[in-house]
Order: structure tokens, then sequence, then C-alpha cells
């Protein structure tokens, strides 16, 4: 994720000095602005690259989640057994 953010914050620089920075919105994107409208289309595919990172990692921590809640209830039940 870092690194995507890095990548992505580079690939914004380099629009700025390349064409300029508008320098509305307190220096933030906002995709309604057509002012923005170039930077957006520059960075996207790093922007959607972070999205699906961002998907991935929540999804492999519900599963890390729900794997654990399972070894648990499994874990009880076998003491409870065993007595």
């Amino acid at each position: 994720m870092v690194t995507l953010k890095d990548i992505y914050r580079t690939a914004m620089h380099q629009y700025f000095r390349e064409h300029g920075d508008p320098g509305i919105d307190g220096g933030r994107l906002s995709p309604d602005n057509p002012e923005y409208e170039g930077v957006i289309k520059h960075t996207d595919p790093y922007f959607i690259a972070i999205l699906k990172k961002k998907r991935e990692l929540h999804n492999a921590r519900r599963r890390h989640s729900r794997a654990t809640q399972a070894l648990i209830k499994h874990q009880t039940e076998k003491d409870t057994n065993y007595v």
C-alpha cells in the first residue's frame, strides 16, 4: 500500500510540474472540479490500483478474522467435550 501511494503521489507531482497546479480547493483533488480533470485522468490507473489493493487487504483481513473465530469456536467445543 505504501509503495502504491508513493507512486500515486509521484505521478501527481509529475503532472503538476509539467502542467501546473491549479491550487484550488485547499490542495485537495475534487473530481467535480473541471480544473483537476487532467490530473485525475493522468493518475487514474494508480488510484484504481490503490482501491484494488485496499479491497484485497480488506478481504484478507476478513478471511483471517473468520478463520480465527472458527478456530476459537472449535477449540472451545473441543475443550468442553473433553471434560
